[in-house]
């Protein structure tokens, strides 16, 4: 390890559908502790409403801002060395590539929220975070040899445009400075964390008969409500969320496993000149 290069922790993000959530937090979706102010969400798709449309929202954003850090995967130069944030073997996130990524961050909130300088130090500790979280699980994936296809990549871009009315896709892409090639890079490495996150964790679960009588005991109103009425959907449905309950659960420790195994190395000089500035 460098002398001027320390391994720093991020912000813990929890898995599957929260795990997004929190991530879109960090991009300015939702007001994240520590800020104020409302967030601008920009133009929603036709259909919020709905679960699947919310996950398509989450990922547009998601991928938009993973479009603007590029993972230089090359093997680096002195020079480069002193350029980079965050690395971890040959990923590397480059000082612009993480002011870019800060700077979409801060772009969702009104530019009164950071009038005040603990703000702005709040969004880039979260990024921060966020970026290091990403590939550990990156690398991950890697390891075990987990992908995502470019057919996989096309069926969620095109479920996630499906969600947009007329040209306003496009015309948020167009805003947000990113590319439709580097969005849908963006797209396939926030689908590759959710693979991983599914195979290695959420799958390897046990769900016991006893504990699904006994969440459909707990959450028999609630299964009513969302229309659950076959034996087999009910079962279905209930081992879905107990897993998902699960993992959430086991997911810190999962982590720190992995971040112990493969340990992200932050360059302290460049992050105190950020962090100064």
């Amino acid at each position: 390890m460098a002398p001027d290069s320390k391994p720093v922790d991020g912000a813990t993000m929890t898995v599957c559908g929260v795990f997004e959530i929190q991530v879109f937090k960090s991009v300015g979706v939702a007001v994240a502790p520590g800020l104020t102010g409302t967030p601008r969400m920009g133009r929603e798709p036709r259909t919020m409403g709905r679960g699947r449309s919310l996950r398509t929202v989450i990922l547009f954003a998601l991928a938009a801002a993973g479009a603007l850090v590029l993972w230089a995967c090359d093997e680096m130069q002195a020079p480069q060395q002193e350029a980079y944030v965050l690395r971890l073997g040959n990923r590397m996130v480059s000082i612009y590539e993480f002011k870019t990524a800060v700077e979409v961050a801060q772009s969702a909130y009104s530019q009164k929220t950071f009038q005040d300088p603990s703000a702005r130090r709040v969004v880039q500790a979260r990024v921060l975070g966020q970026l290091m979280e990403e590939m550990v699980l990156l690398e991950r994936a890697r390891e075990l040899g987990i992908s995502v296809s470019d057919a996989d990549v096309d069926r969620a871009a095109d479920e996630i445009r499906a969600d947009y009315p007329g040209d306003i896709f496009e015309r948020t892409l167009l805003e947000s400075a990113v590319s439709l090639q580097d969005w849908k890079e963006g797209l396939k490495r926030r689908l590759l964390v959710e693979r991983v996150i599914e195979e290695d964790l959420a799958a390897r679960i046990d769900i016991t008969a006893d504990e699904i009588a006994e969440y459909y005991e707990s959450e028999r109103g609630h299964l009513e409500e969302q229309g659950a009425s076959a034996p087999d959907d009910i079962t279905e449905q209930v081992t879905r969320q107990l897993r998902r309950r699960k993992a959430e659960a086991a997911y810190g420790d999962w982590l720190a496993k992995l971040r112990k195994a493969h340990p992200v190395v932050i360059n302290a000089r460049q992050w105190r000149m950020i962090r100064e500035h």
